[in-house]
């Protein structure tokens, strides 16, 4: 059985799609542990995952997945109950993950960058039943609060990679004081529970609707919330992605890079999820080191990289100071998401002529792909892309409420099969950013052009409101940022008692710039080119550095 989702006819995007690309897409209403299954049994022997030089087969990882799925079982997980993982990129994260999807459980995946407070806030929230980490996260581990979780499933992220580097990582990480730092609750060693195990699982009857992910996301104030995200959710935003993707991908042949952090959904979908459903071979990196990215890019002839801006960037400049030692020939997709990526950056990549960069937008509540640029087709500078197959757009007026015209800026709302169901115990957030009619309310002001092709230019809460005129710092920055004496800008808000408010921006000025001074003058005139004069920013404010959140 099949599902589809409703959508207009008449919105303009459909027709600048590539060509053969349908606005509307068949969803199989299977849970998303299926496509694994199917890439095991299609491709049995071909490889899943690259672990600094060690691979797993997809035979081995759905083997592996099935076992943990019945380890979980037999630690008491039913169907809804919450499984964390702290855990890196790696093939621990993959068996997990699907393991406890085919299990029936809710898969919590936190950062491992969490400090222990982080991880208190979270853990109470989602009350998981158990968490799975690394024996290297044992004194981060020990400093959380007790009783949060009962149970703790410790792995030794050597396991799965080859002998000189296991030795050498055995090395680093030992220290006398591990043995003395004692966890509350059950411990059990991960491999020793994958290896008492059969893998003969309960198969759990899942629907489109039942929660599959609670991802946390800061938002834009106040504590991590916890966003829902079902079966239904994930397999349509995969879907989405894959088919808007098809020309760039070659199923069951291609190489992919996964060094996007698993731990937000961006990664587990452009990465993890998408590798996993076109079976293809998935090149893991817990971290990222630029030069380390490049070499993997040559050795293993990587066909896509799913990246952030920075990340591309640092890559790029690896390739420039040396593109002899790197041959990037393999690259076909540089995906780029997460922030905005600079017009010159994407424009540079197309110069060297070392694979095309797509440039795509989402949030943690669309699963989180909304709209994304065209592999085969137009892109225009400075656009996030057309909105997915079957997801529908609107601009709408901030204090009306009402429809706004083609180029107007406005709050983006947002329909479609990817959009969450709601915060995790919060139903005041999710009747918040949800209108009556079921629209979900980016926060995001953008402009839609004739076209469809979405314009980003900031956020409802960075609004500056100038005697009535309203401003977005996003477009201001982005002038700031071409002057060549600016390393960083920040635009905010200053109190004016005429207007109420005035743009004033905060400058780190660049390390080469010998004359910083100037740019307090300098930079009002250089804004008359780009910008109206009610957007010039007259406070220039010179600072060593521009303070950002975690």
């Amino acid at each position: 059985m099949r599902a589809s989702y409703p959508i207009s006819d008449d919105r303009p995007w459909f027709q600048f799609y590539a060509p053969g690309m349908s606005y509307r897409l068949d969803y199989p209403e299977v849970p998303l542990f299926q496509f694994l299954d199917d890439s095991a049994k299609k491709f049995p022997e071909r490889a899943a995952l690259v672990f600094y030089g060690k691979t797993t087969s997809y035979q081995n990882l759905k083997n592996l997945s099935d076992r943990f799925a019945q380890t979980l079982q037999n630690l008491g997980i039913e169907k809804g109950d919450r499984v964390a993982f702290l855990l890196p990129n790696s093939p621990q994260f993959l068996i997990a993950y699907f393991g406890i999807l085919k299990a029936g459980g809710v898969a919590v995946p936190l950062n491992p960058l969490y400090l222990s407070k982080e991880l208190d806030h979270v853990l109470a929230d989602a009350q998981p039943k158990i968490l799975i980490s690394l024996e290297m996260f044992r004194p981060k581990l020990s400093r959380i609060k007790k009783d949060l979780v009962p149970t703790i499933i410790l792995s030794d992220l050597s396991f799965y990679l080859p002998l000189l580097r296991k030795t050498l990582l055995k090395i680093k990480s030992w220290s006398p004081f591990f043995s003395k730092l004692d966890l509350y609750g059950q411990l059990f060693d991960f491999e020793k529970l994958l290896k008492e195990s059969d893998g003969k699982y309960q198969p759990v009857s899942l629907q489109p609707e039942d929660l599959a992910l609670l991802v946390y996301t800061s938002g834009t104030t106040g504590e991590p919330k916890g966003v829902k995200l079902t079966q239904k959710n994930l397999v349509a935003n995969l879907i989405q992605t894959a088919t808007w993707l098809k020309e760039a991908l070659r199923p069951g042949q291609d190489i992919e890079l996964g060094v996007l952090p698993f731990s937000h959904i961006y990664g587990i979908t452009t990465a993890l999820n998408l590798a996993i459903h076109s079976a293809l071979i998935l090149v893991l990196f817990p971290n990222f080191h630029s030069r380390e990215i490049a070499k993997a890019i040559v050795k293993y002839k990587i066909n896509l990289v799913p990246m952030v801006p920075v990340m591309l960037q640092a890559v790029l400049k690896r390739y420039q100071e040396k593109s002899k030692k790197y041959d990037f020939s393999s690259v076909r997709f540089w995906g780029s998401g997460a922030v905005a990526c600079a017009p010159d950056l994407i424009q540079e990549v197309n110069r060297l002529g070392v694979g095309k960069v797509v440039e795509g937008y989402g949030l943690t509540e669309t699963s989180p792909i909304l709209a994304m640029n065209p592999y085969n087709g137009r892109q225009k500078a400075g656009s996030v892309g057309l909105p997915l197959p079957d997801t529908d757009c609107r601009i709408v007026d901030l204090e009306t409420g009402e429809d706004l015209p083609v180029g107007k800026e406005g709050e983006l709302l947002v329909k479609g099969p990817q959009v969450f169901s709601g915060y995790w115990h919060d139903q005041e957030a999710t009747e918040k950013v949800f209108s009556s009619d079921g629209w979900l309310h980016t926060q995001d002001i953008a402009l839609l052009d004739e076209e469809g092709y979405i314009f980003l230019k900031g956020r409802v809460d960075n609004m500056i409101n100038i005697g009535g005129e309203k401003l977005w710092p996003q477009e201001i920055e982005k002038v700031l940022k071409q002057h060549s004496g600016v390393e960083e800008a920040a635009v905010i808000g200053f109190p004016d008692m005429y207007f109420g408010e005035i743009p004033a921006a905060y400058i780190v000025p660049a390390k080469d710039n010998k004359n910083s001074a100037a740019l307090q003058w300098e930079l009002p005139k250089f804004c008359k080119k780009f910008l109206r004069p009610y957007k010039i920013p007259n406070k220039i404010f010179l600072v060593s550095e521009i303070p950002k959140n975690k």
